[in-house]
C-alpha cells in the first residue's frame, strides 16, 4: 500500500503544479537495458554496476535505468495519463484545488 499512496501523491502534486505523471510498464526493463540495444536477461537486484557483453559500456544501474525511463517519458508513445489512453473519456484520479 505504501508504494500506491507514493505514486497518488506524486500524481496528486504533479497536477497541482501543472506536471504529468507517467507511469510505465512494471515489466519494462530499465536497469537492464544498453544504449546498443542489448538487453540483459538476467540482472540480479544485488549487482550495482555491470558490462554490456556486445559494447564493453558499462552502467551504473540506477543512473541507466533513470536515463531509460526519462527517454520513455519524453517519447511521442506515451500520453497524458501513460496508458495510451486520451480524450474526453479518460478521467483522472487527480483533483484540481480550488
Amino acid at each position: 500500500m505504501g508504494s500506491g499512496e507514493f505514486r497518488r501523491q506524486l500524481e496528486y502534486k504533479a497536477a497541482m503544479r501543472g506536471g504529468l505523471g507517467v507511469v510505465d510498464d512494471r515489466f519494462f526493463a530499465s536497469s537492464k537495458l544498453c544504449s546498443c540495444g542489448h538487453k540483459m536477461d538476467a540482472l540480479p537486484l544485488s549487482v550495482g554496476k555491470w558490462t554490456c557483453p556486445n559494447g564493453s559500456e558499462t552502467h551504473d544501474r540506477d543512473v541507466n535505468a533513470a536515463i531509460h525511463l526519462m527517454q520513455w517519458a519524453a517519447s511521442s508513445a506515451v500520453t497524458a495519463c501513460g496508458k495510451g489512453c486520451s480524450g474526453a473519456r479518460h478521467k483522472t484520479s487527480v483533483k484540481p484545488i480550488d
